[in-house]
């Protein structure tokens, strides 16, 4: 996942639980102003609270199975003088010039 805000690197388990965490808090202030829960019931988990829960767990699911079939389909071949990244057809690594065994 790419950086966000600046320098720092969120991995997606903490985005999916911050979406998770700021949705439940967003419905909980929706059923606030509108009457349909006290400032006792607040931090409760709403119905909606738990399919937002749900989507996210699913989300994440979907996400590791595909991340995961990615790395299996893909099987990188690395230079050994300079961790380059080599295709499979290449005799010499274009970084270093090393000869790279078949």
């Amino acid at each position: 996942m790419k950086n966000l805000f600046g320098k720092y690197k969120y991995s997606p388990f903490i985005v999916f639980c911050l979406v998770a965490i700021v949705s439940i808090v967003v419905c909980n202030l929706w059923s606030l102003y509108w009457g349909h829960c006290v400032l006792n019931d607040f931090l409760r988990i709403p119905l909606i609270g738990w399919g937002v829960i749900g989507a996210n767990l699913v989300a994440a699911l979907v996400y590791v199975l595909l991340k995961r079939h990615n790395t299996m389909k893909h099987d990188d071949i690395h230079c050994l003088s300079c961790r380059s990244e080599l295709q499979s057809s290449w005799v010499y690594c274009p970084n270093c010039g090393d000869e790279h065994p078949g």
